[in-house]
């Protein structure tokens, strides 16, 4: 396979493709602006949880099995990191978010217990491709694992500004957004180890976009669907449009 440009050259065209970025989908443009209906952060706590906590947390970690002894030593310190920062984790973390915006906790459990065919579509593949080969686990780590923390760190400011969130709540948002820089030098290390012929550059390419187009799945669940009903209260501690105070139905 003859290559049509460096791996670098390709991976960036494939950077700026609004069908690969992860922001570029109307629920978190919506966000950010700060135009997403409050009342439904609710959704997006329930939806996505599952996709971050419980054996999630541990997602982009199946590629250790496929990679060099000292890059599984790295995925294992992160690994550490998760388990051992309390601002790294990603199970209490979110779950102060969706305490903070009203999510009963009782559907909180049952959304990681039983999350929506879009989650479990994404966890699914992501793990079966770092499984599969070293190349492919890092394409999909280039693909979701790369942008996240960056999201995160942005959603942590609109949620802030626009949402009036406590601090308290967006701790694990803003840990992730002081990561981002870290993550993605170290994705792009392994990408220049791992990504060393045109055929691997596709394969991962290819397995990038899988990721994020199922990513994006969830967040079209959001977006597309009926929103939740029967949530009631916002803890009466958490402040901003949501405190204190019953949510409207939604239009």
């Amino acid at each position: 396979m003859i290559a049509s440009a460096t791996t670098r050259e390709l991976l960036a065209l494939d950077a700026a493709d609004p069908l690969v970025r992860l922001d570029q989908h109307p629920l978190w443009e919506a966000m950010l602006e700060g135009t997403f209906r409050p009342e439904r952060l609710v959704d997006v706590a329930l939806t996505f949880y599952p996709s971050l906590g419980g054996t999630a947390r541990y997602l982009f970690s199946s590629k250790v099995s496929t990679l060099a002894l000292a890059d599984g030593k790295a995925v294992f310190r992160e690994l550490y990191d998760a388990l051992t920062l309390p601002e790294a984790d990603a199970d209490s973390g979110w779950r102060q978010f969706a305490f903070a915006v009203g999510t009963p906790l009782d559907r909180l459990d049952d959304s990681l217990t039983s999350p929506s065919p879009e989650v479990a579509d994404y966890v699914a593949l992501a793990r079966a491709f770092g499984h599969r080969s070293a190349h492919e686990g890092v394409g999909a780590a280039w693909g979701v694992e790369r942008q996240l923390p960056a999201l995160w760190g942005r959603v942590a400011d609109a949620l802030a500004r626009h949402y009036k969130i406590p601090e308290a709540a967006l701790r694990y948002l803003r840990y992730q957004g002081t990561i981002a820089d870290d993550v993605e030098r170290r994705i792009m290390s392994l990408v220049e180890r791992y990504l060393d012929d045109p055929w691997k550059t596709y394969e991962a390419r290819r397995a990038a976009r899988e990721c994020v187009w199922t990513w994006k799945s969830i967040s079209e669940r959001i977006t597309l669907g009926e929103p939740s009903s029967g949530i009631g209260r916002a803890h009466p501690e958490a402040s901003g449009p949501l405190g204190g105070r019953e949510t409207q139905d939604p239009l």
